[in-house]
């Protein structure tokens, strides 16, 4: 069994460096890339592999956190703190929290599915007076087919976006309403996934 292991930690160490290794490559050639990717028309805010994915993850963060008047915080955390979540951590009252009416047949919307590599969760919570805040989880090391810490990134992108959507649907009260109990679950997931 202890072989088996050591193995394994060993294909992953290697995987970790060749991975490492093509990002590296490919941040040292976007000094000379990006200006001539820019001239031929491709002016991009962020470039795939030439840029940081955890940096555009923090840069995501913090735009967030100023243009969404209602988002409280956004943590990476454990897969169990994910899972079983202990809202005082965030600065959130768990007696708060806000619980939305859904159809009985969306009943077991957002159980999760402990299986998905793109996994996220945007919760509600009253804030003392008539309006509510915003926490949006992402697990800090998500189930993928990557070892590198910065390509984990981009999958943690993705499903910030996500999240942010609803956070952004939410105030906008477009398919959900965390005051009035709210929630159209097919619209508000078809909105996130193209909103922020």
């Amino acid at each position: 069994m202890s072989k088996e292991r050591d193995k394994l930690r060993q294909k992953r160490q290697a995987k970790y460096e060749k991975e490492r290794a093509t990002v590296l490559g490919f941040r040292k050639q976007a000094p000379q890339l990006k200006p001539h990717l820019r001239k031929v028309g491709c002016d991009l805010p962020f470039y795939d592999f030439l840029d940081s994915y955890e940096e555009e993850f923090s840069r995501t963060v913090t735009a967030a956190m100023k243009g969404l008047p209602t988002l409280h915080g956004v943590h990476e955390v454990d897969l169990p703190d994910f899972e079983s979540t202990d809202w005082s951590l965030f600065g959130c009252d768990p007696k708060q929290q806000i619980f939305f009416n859904v159809d009985d047949q969306f009943a077991s919307y957002g159980t999760g599915n402990p299986k998905a590599n793109v996994r996220g969760s945007a919760a509600y919570f009253l804030d003392g007076t008539s309006d509510y805040r915003a926490v949006v989880l992402i697990p800090r090391n998500p189930k993928s087919s990557v070892e590198y810490k910065d390509l984990k990134y981009s999958i943690k992108i993705a499903a910030l976006l996500h999240e942010l959507g609803h956070v952004q649907d939410a105030e906008r009260q477009i398919n959900m309403d965390p005051i009035a109990l709210r929630f159209d679950v097919i619209n508000a997931e078809a909105y996130a996934n193209w909103a922020v």
